[in-house]
């Protein structure tokens, strides 16, 4: 994923300095060959979001419910203490995508962290069954969070390469000041995609 987003953000930059240079075939060349490495960079993407997202807390709220069936709360609260910190990362990553938290994802996302509170009052209660099923109702939460936010970024995607597609257009009817403002954008929401998303799987930049 880190190396498709930096070989296409390499192709944009040269594409853009060759443009201002009236170099427009050569331009036009890097263009189609950022375009592939764009696409690359999306599949790549949704594997990480599908794998499930999140899937590193999947794996802490696994994690969780294990310990409290072993009576280990104290490992258990560590746990959730680090899905917390993930959420976090999750949401601040959406942030700088500017995808809004609305809808099923909002929703899906809210439940999520009540489920989450829930069990750790449940802990706190020394519920340790109640708490077990709290982290299962979370854990049915952030699959639902994960589909919901597929069909955002599906969204997100399709709005880079229509910014990339008029890039093209514009270049094949020659106007040079057009197919730059579009470049513009599609580098500008190639960065945040991939800020957003090292910030999601907590590899922030």
């Amino acid at each position: 994923m880190i190396s498709t987003f930096k070989t296409a953000d390499s192709l944009l930059t040269q594409a853009l300095n060759d443009l201002g240079m009236d170099k427009i075939q050569k331009a036009y060349t890097q263009l189609g060959m950022a375009k592939t490495q764009i696409e690359q960079h999306q599949l790549a993407s949704l594997d990480v979001m599908s794998n499930p997202v999140l899937q590193l807390s999947r794996q802490h709220l696994l994690a969780a419910q294990q310990a409290l069936k072993a009576g280990n709360t104290d490992q258990a609260i560590s746990e959730l203490n680090v899905l917390r910190q993930l959420r976090l990362l999750h949401e601040q990553g959406m942030m700088i995508m500017n995808l809004p938290m609305a809808g099923e994802l909002n929703s899906t996302f809210n439940s999520l962290e009540s489920h989450l509170l829930s069990a750790d009052e449940n802990i706190n209660g020394y519920n340790i069954p109640g708490a077990i099923s709290e982290l299962n109702r979370a854990n049915d939460q952030l699959y639902a969070h994960q589909l919901a936010m597929l069909n955002v970024l599906y969204s997100f995607f399709n709005n880079t390469r229509t910014h990339l597609k008029h890039s093209i257009d514009d270049l094949n009817s020659l106007n040079t000041k057009g197919a730059i403002s579009e470049l513009k954008i599609v580098d500008k929401l190639l960065r945040a995609h991939e800020q957003g998303m090292l910030m999601i799987v907590g590899r922030p930049m």
